[in-house]
């Protein structure tokens, strides 16, 4: 209870690290269309993880993960894959179509133009560094992506050995990628059984929804 004579101030509603603002569609379009402007050179799957989940906090790391990992599973660009995903989450076919026409809409545009300039102009001999540059840097923001959004799985031994095995089998043994995919996917699926005892990602048990009315004195 306030004590007289003294200003109180309403406390502002905190907001949890673990919750989410499902984007509109509209901002679907602008915000795939910002993804595709800021993530020159590569390193689209870090600046994805910036916007939607750092920024506009669309998803949670772990959905994030989720996305990420299916995209990479099926046939097709990996980037096209996760904006088709996360755009029919949303809003369906609509929400698909949407994300898919914001991250390609201005590169399309972008790189027909550059192409252009090339067939008149030729090759522009610092255009070769600079394009190294973009991908060192494209290399390190990719690393940085993985760890920030899966280290809290990194307390996992069994997390932590299969991203030591694909990392030893795919990048130094030089297997096949698909090989690797699947036989990674069977153990998973076998150590993360719901009969193993594992419980379901916490933001997968969660809905949003909208707060109940207080009950009448």
């Amino acid at each position: 209870m306030p004590t007289a004579g003294v200003a109180t101030e309403p406390e502002s509603p905190s907001v949890s690290a673990e919750e989410t603002f499902p984007p509109s569609r509209r901002q679907l379009l602008t915000g795939f269309g910002k993804l595709s402007v800021v993530s020159v050179g590569g390193g689209t799957a870090a600046w994805a993880r910036e916007l939607f989940v750092v920024r506009d906090r669309w998803m949670t790391d772990d959905a994030f993960l989720e996305a990420r990992a299916l995209s990479q599973i099926l046939p097709g660009p990996n980037m096209i894959n996760f904006s088709i995903y996360v755009g029919s989450h949303y809003h369906g076919a609509p929400g698909a179509a949407l994300a898919f026409v914001g991250l390609t809409a201005i590169p399309i545009v972008f790189v027909m133009t550059l192409g252009l300039l090339y067939m008149h102009s030729g090759v522009v001999p610092s255009a070769a560094a600079v394009l190294s540059g973009l991908a060192a840097a494209a290399v390190g923001s990719s690393f940085g992506t993985a760890f920030a959004s899966g280290r809290k799985h990194f307390r996992e031994p069994v997390f932590t050995a299969l991203v030591a095995g694909v990392f030893i089998c795919v990048g130094v043994l030089r297997w096949s990628m698909l090989k690797v995919t699947l036989a990674v996917a069977a153990i998973s699926l076998f150590v993360y059984r719901p009969s193993a005892g594992h419980a379901p990602p916490a933001h997968a048990a969660r809905e949003p929804h909208a707060p109940s009315a207080p009950e009448a004195p």
